[in-house]
């Protein structure tokens, strides 16, 4: 371990990581000023410069600090397959830390695949994750790229089951506006799952039915299917009617197809958890 100076420093050129919270390098700088470093940072020798291999963050801290030096692991130059582990070693790293949101380690992976060529079971053996979890990754790349926003700033689940649910949206726009809901409303993921595959029954079941009156939804003419009147459904439950029609023809499909609907009622369906729903997504409407 040795010290060496903070502007010979050159960041990772792939470094999975592209998100540095500025509030928390402060605090973290604060520390480091208070306590020293604690943690070296490790480098690479490059040319009489130095490549990061793991402690970004440190070293930006040092640079907030005005430090002109910062203790290092120097590791000997990388050859022939410099890339490949330079982005191996960084994912390591902050996946042992938890420093990747799942979008950033979702682009590490798609990095690994389209640029070092690379399979999932590669990817999974170089990095210790489940095959299955790096499957799941990379189909959240597939989301629109505001969705990928909300899942990176967990206001939605990395889940691979949500993923998919809202891609069998047959609309992007809808994708987008009901992900905006689902994050607003808080729901829990089995909820949410259950309204993305409702919302998409209910437009393509709009987008089959002809002669019937037409309603904008998600910047498109769609068509609705007038169901059948019913004593008692949800909105009667919710006491409420959302203002996105297409939660309105999602809800009253969702009453149509359920087993108790002969029976429906005030109590029948008080612990109907698509009620919940609705009312979350309505608060937010």
């Amino acid at each position: 371990m040795t010290k060496i100076a903070v502007n010979r420093i050159l960041p990772n050129p792939e470094q999975p990581r592209k998100r540095f919270d500025k509030e928390e390098l402060r605090e973290l700088a604060d520390s480091m000023g208070e306590n020293g470093l604690v943690q070296a940072i490790t480098v690479e020798a490059m040319n009489g410069d130095y490549i990061l291999h793991d402690g970004e963050r440190r070293w930006r801290a040092a640079k907030l600090l005005g430090w002109t030096e910062i203790e290092a692991n120097v590791q000997p130059p990388l050859n022939g397959t410099g890339r490949q582990d330079r982005l191996v070693r960084a994912m390591v790293a902050n996946l042992q830390r938890a420093d990747l949101d799942p979008i950033e380690e979702a682009q590490a992976y798609r990095k690994m695949i389209d640029e070092l060529g690379m399979n999932k079971s590669e990817i999974s053996r170089k990095t210790g994750k489940n095959l299955n979890l790096v499957d799941g990754r990379l189909k959240l790349l597939e989301l629109p790229e505001s969705v990928q926003e909300l899942v990176a700033g967990k206001r939605l689940p990395a889940d691979r089951r949500l993923a998919e649910a809202l891609l069998g949206i047959p609309d992007r726009a809808a994708q987008v506006k009901t992900a905006e809901r689902l994050a607003a409303s808080g729901a829990n993921l089995n909820h949410a799952i259950l309204a993305c595959e409702k919302i998409a029954q209910a437009i393509r079941e709009q987008s089959r039915i002809e002669g019937t009156p037409a309603l904008e939804i998600a910047g498109q003419r769609v068509r609705v299917r007038k169901l059948p009147l019913m004593k008692w459904d949800m909105l009667r439950q919710a006491r409420q009617v959302p203002a996105w029609p297409v939660v309105v023809q999602a809800a009253k499909e969702t009453c149509v197809a359920c087993s108790l609907r002969s029976m429906a009622s005030e109590k029948t369906c008080g612990d109907c958890p698509a009620v919940e729903l609705l009312r979350r997504m309505i608060d937010e409407c």
